[in-house]
């Protein structure tokens, strides 16, 4: 296995993920790296952050603009403007079954309470009444190392598309780990700074 042909083992990703965790900006952004079992597949990268959402009026189909917040600063939000504070975690795990990462994520309301799949489409801009295919993409799943639901960007296509981001040259494990999360990643509210990509 190759990770030119778009996917990369275990192993490749565990080294990539422990040299993730020392680049400077994934300090900044608070990356974790979760292997206290030690277990195979259960390793995984978290990033846990609140972000002050504006939410279109009802009835309006204005888009959602998402910005981060620090969460020192959450209590000080202004909320005259429709503002509103989400809690997003991310976790970048191991998928056996594809050799591929794969990202799990949740996204909650300050109270805790979960937003369902229909309102992330709405945050995101997408309609899921008009494109089917979105259900095929992310679906509430069982984490496979916490057993908490969380929603998961299926993994099926995305050998093919890391192969074609390569183009036959051998990336380095922290390369493929990068270019994968910058791809799936910022789909879903989670932008990587350039910064990572100069440190790979």
């Amino acid at each position: 296995m190759t990770m030119q042909e778009g996917r990369m083992s275990y192993e490749q990703f565990t080294f990539a993920c422990a040299n993730f965790i020392k680049c400077p900006q994934a300090q900044i952004d608070s990356w974790r790296l979760e292997d206290e079992s030690h277990e195979f597949g259960e390793s995984f990268l978290s990033l846990s952050t609140i972000r002050q959402t504006s939410v279109p009026s009802s009835g309006t189909d204005a888009d959602v603009t998402v910005c981060t917040v620090e969460e020192s600063d959450a209590g000080k939000t202004d909320n005259s403007f429709n503002m509103k504070l989400l809690q997003y975690r991310f976790d970048v795990l191991y998928s056996v079954s594809h050799c591929v990462p794969v990202l799990y994520f949740t996204i909650s309301e300050t109270s805790g309470r979960l937003l369902s799949l229909d309102e992330v489409w709405t945050l995101f801009g997408l309609q899921a009444e008009t494109d089917t295919s979105l259900w095929n993409v992310v679906s509430w799943q069982d984490h496979p190392v916490l057993h908490m639901p969380f929603l998961c960007v299926h993994p099926c296509s995305n050998w093919a598309i890391m192969k074609e981001c390569f183009q036959g040259k051998e990336p380095t494990c922290e390369q493929f780990l990068i270019s994968w999360l910058s791809f799936v990643g910022n789909q879903f509210g989670l932008k990587l700074s350039p910064a990572y990509l100069l440190n790979s």
